[in-house]
């Protein structure tokens, strides 16, 4: 297994965006492929900037994504949405260093099953294939915050297409969902700035559905976070001690100050969070659990569902049935129980 991961790790042939078999250009029709535009500089704010600099990454890069189920009368993906219509925009899991939205990729599973158990609620997903972070001994790429960057572009593509926030689901796994909670409270951000976006308020999506999000990377560790990959691969040149204390690289980090943690996820909307019983990161999901529920409006649902004997994100492990497929199910109905 160590030797598996390695060669993941080392070559990126397995699971990652670089592993397309084909040019972009080639996959446009036969996988629905897209590029979104990048997020304009007016858009990045506060720590977010801050690390931009710090790490140099790269904002003008456009972001490859698919679309997935309907397409439109000419056979094409992309079509403006439909008067009412409601979409899922997926995130993908691989811990920011691995994986890939495309399909017939690592993520296929998750996205085909969303849709079919909940196509009552929507026809079409939308997943970015987000810049994915790598470090030594690979080359130092795409550290936080590149992946939010695209995560944020991906959402006002969807708002530039003509979906409205209270028809947009953020959906992610593992690191997906922490992808999610992060896209999710930088828009709570933009909006405490009173920012637009083609001249209407931003609002933050509908829903959020998390599963088995990693929340305290500074757990993921023994001999502290240069021993980790992802934990190198997120940080940059960012000090190591902010995978302890930042909430935008660990957002359940017990290091966070009471006073800071009470103003986290304030004008969160309806949010669910799936976690497996055996996973070895649940407290920090139990702790971010809390802390939203306690942060929310009370009209404002929370859910938090362990799923016995679950390890970690059972959604994209074909074989855990029928646990997944009830999962799947749940969620279908607390969207309809929320409003969906």
């Amino acid at each position: 297994m160590t030797a598996y991961i390695g060669l993941m790790y080392k070559t990126k042939l397995i699971f990652t965006a670089e592993s397309h078999p084909l040019p972009l250009e080639e996959m446009h029709e036969s996988l629905g492929l897209v590029m979104v535009d990048p997020v304009q500089d007016e858009f990045i704010v506060g720590f977010v900037r801050d690390a931009v600099r710090a790490n140099s990454v790269i904002i003008s890069e456009r972001v490859p994504g698919y679309w997935w189920g309907d397409r439109g009368k000419d056979g094409k993906v992309g079509q403006p949405a439909a008067p009412g219509e409601k979409v899922l925009l997926a995130f993908h899991a691989g811990g920011f260093v691995m994986g890939t939205s495309r399909p017939k990729g690592s993520n296929d599973i998750v996205i085909s099953d969303l849709l079919t158990n909940s196509s009552s609620h929507f026809t079409r997903v939308f997943a970015p294939d987000y810049r994915l972070a790598s470090s030594a001994p690979n080359p130092i790429a795409n550290p936080f915050p590149g992946a939010l960057l695209d995560a944020l572009a991906s959402y006002l593509y969807l708002l530039k297409l003509g979906f409205t926030p209270n028809n947009i689901i953020v959906f992610g796994d593992s690191s997906g969902g922490t992808l999610s909670v992060l896209l999710t409270r930088y828009i709570i951000q933009l909006i405490s700035l009173k920012l637009k976006f083609r001249g209407e308020p931003l609002q933050t999506p509908s829903h959020v559905i998390l599963v088995s999000p990693s929340l305290d990377w500074s757990t993921s560790f023994h001999h502290g976070p240069e021993s980790s990959y992802v934990a190198r691969s997120l940080l940059g040149s960012l000090p190591p001690e902010s995978l302890y204390t930042n909430a935008w690289l660990s957002p359940a980090s017990l290091k966070i100050s009471e006073e800071e943690r009470r103003k986290l996820y304030a004008g969160f909307p309806n949010t669910y969070i799936a976690a497996g019983e055996f996973e070895c990161s649940i407290d920090p999901m139990k702790t971010f659990y809390e802390w939203l529920k306690s942060s929310v409006a009370v009209e404002v649902s929370v859910e938090y569902d362990v799923i016995p004997k679950g390890g970690h994100d059972i959604v994209a492990m074909s074989f855990f049935e029928p646990e997944r497929t009830e999962l799947f199910k749940r969620i279908d109905k607390w969207l309809t129980r929320t409003g969906f």
